[in-house]
């Protein structure tokens, strides 16, 4: 991440839409930054997609179930003045997922683990599938090579610098 969240000068009154991850840290660093900031939200709670539904004893993720990028989570505690271990401990779950399907099968997905991912997969699904989800994985980490320093490193100045 580049960049450097100062005081401004002339601070503004900031009206932030939406009180998910991403609203609540734009509303936190500006207000760091000294801007007077009021967030806006439609839900009776606050984080957005990112909370957990119970149905019995099974447990539904709404959105987010990774923390794909710990590097930006704690490059935001750092810019908002708190270190990320001191407010919130990031824990390995083991598996990541375990999928299970309507006809009993079930697939695994080691946490880090591409071996342990495709040796899960092929036992459930067969071969094949473990193959496809292989050339699928290989598609995604070409893509993030080339989007992840432009689209996830950089600071977004104007819609511009994404051309």
């Amino acid at each position: 991440m580049t960049g450097h969240v100062g005081r401004v000068k002339n601070p503004e009154d900031i009206a932030v839409i939406g009180a998910g991850i991403g609203g609540l840290c734009t509303a936190a660093r500006l207000a760091k930054a000294g801007h007077n900031v009021t967030i806006f939200e439609a839900s009776n709670r606050t984080g957005g997609k990112c909370r957990t539904e119970w149905i019995g004893r099974y447990a539904f993720d709404t959105g987010p179930s990774l923390l794909t990028l710990p590097a930006v989570y704690r490059d935001f505690f750092q810019r908002t003045g708190d270190v990320m271990g001191r407010v919130l401990e990031i824990e390995e779950v083991n598996p990541s997922f375990d999928y299970r399907f309507h006809d009993g099968k079930s697939v695994k997905f080691a946490n880090l683990s591409r071996k342990k991912t495709l040796a899960s997969i092929e036992q459930s699904l067969g071969l094949e599938a473990a193959s496809e989800w292989n050339r699928i994985m290989l598609q995604a980490e070409a893509m993030w090579d080339v989007s992840r320093e432009p689209f996830i490193e950089s600071e977004l100045k104007s819609p511009v610098s994404l051309l």
